[in-house]
C-alpha cells in the first residue's frame, strides 16, 4: 500500500473550481466542506483561447495547492465555462497535462459551468438558473 493509500477519509480533500471567461477560482477543502486553500488565475474559457485557459486552470490549481500534498486530493470538479471545447484532443491534453504535472492523481470531473452554478445556489433537483458574467445563459436543471 502506497503511503496516501493509508490514510484516513478525513486526510483526504476535494477540489472544486469554477473557469470562467474572466476569472479562475479554485476551492480546496477538507471532506466535510471546510476551505483550506484558495487559487485564483485569469479566465479560462477554451473555446477562445485553449492554451490560456489551461495555463489559468494550472496557475489556480498550483495557488490552492500551496503547501498541500496534491496526493490528498482524492475527487475533483471543475465547472467550466466553454467545456466542450475540451472534446478536442489538443484542447484536452492541455488540459490533463496541467493535471499531472501538478502531480494530481484524481481525474477531473468537467461540468458544465450552469450545473455547477445551479448546484452553488440550491439543493434542490430541479430549477433554473441564470449565469449574467462575462458571457450569458440560462437554464432548466431538471434532477
Amino acid at each position: 500500500m502506497g503511503s496516501h493509500e493509508t490514510r484516513q477519509s478525513g486526510d483526504w480533500l476535494v477540489l472544486g473550481g469554477d473557469v470562467g471567461g474572466t476569472t479562475t477560482r479554485i476551492l480546496v477543502a477538507g471532506c466535510e466542506g471546510t476551505p483550506v486553500r484558495r487559487g485564483i488565475a485569469g479566465g479560462g474559457n477554451p473555446v477562445s483561447h485553449p492554451d490560456t485557459a489551461a495555463a489559468a486552470l494550472g496557475q489556480a490549481v498550483r495557488d490552492a495547492l500551496t503547501g498541500v500534498d496534491p496526493a490528498r486530493v482524492r475527487a475533483a470538479v471543475v465547472g467550466l465555462a466553454g467545456g466542450s471545447a475540451l472534446q478536442q484532443p489538443v484542447v484536452r491534453v492541455a488540459f490533463d497535462r496541467v493535471w499531472s504535472d501538478l502531480g494530481l492523481s484524481c481525474s477531473p470531473t468537467y461540468a458544465p459551468d450552469l450545473e455547477v452554478a445551479f448546484a452553488a445556489g440550491t439543493t434542490e433537483a430541479d430549477g433554473t438558473v441564470l449565469i449574467a458574467g462575462t458571457g450569458a445563459v440560462a437554464g432548466a436543471v431538471q434532477g
